[in-house]
């Protein structure tokens, strides 16, 4: 009998087809994906936090640096930015783990 497999090793009747060094290898390749995707989503929030913060602070470039009251705003917007990131970090968390608990209490499991 001919079993057929899937992109994902997958074989029709539901084994899979990969050995450990090739599940090993493909972990470590979605680790390196996952690492690489928040590496570029946190360097998308630091550009957007300082175009905002330069906007709003920087409203008269006038010279090759920096007022103090322009530095201060920069602080503080910048500050605020992180507080609000840290605040939307916290609620996804929450939610992942409520709905987590939900699924495991829906099924019956208790890890």
């Amino acid at each position: 009998m001919n079993e057929s497999f899937d992109s994902f090793g997958q074989s029709s009747s539901g084994t899979s087809s990969l050995h450990t060094s090739d599940a090993m290898k493909m972990q470590e390749a979605i680790t390196q994906i996952e690492m690489a995707l928040q590496v570029e989503s946190q360097r998308q929030i630091m550009s957007f936090m300082n175009n905002k913060c330069f906007e709003r602070c920087i409203t008269k470039p006038s010279s090759s640096s920096l007022g103090n009251s322009e530095r201060q705003c920069i602080a503080k917007c910048m500050d605020r930015f992180q507080d609000g990131i840290k605040v939307v970090n916290s609620t996804i968390a929450k939610r992942l783990t409520a709905e987590k608990e939900a699924l495991q209490n829906q099924a019956g499991l208790d890890l």
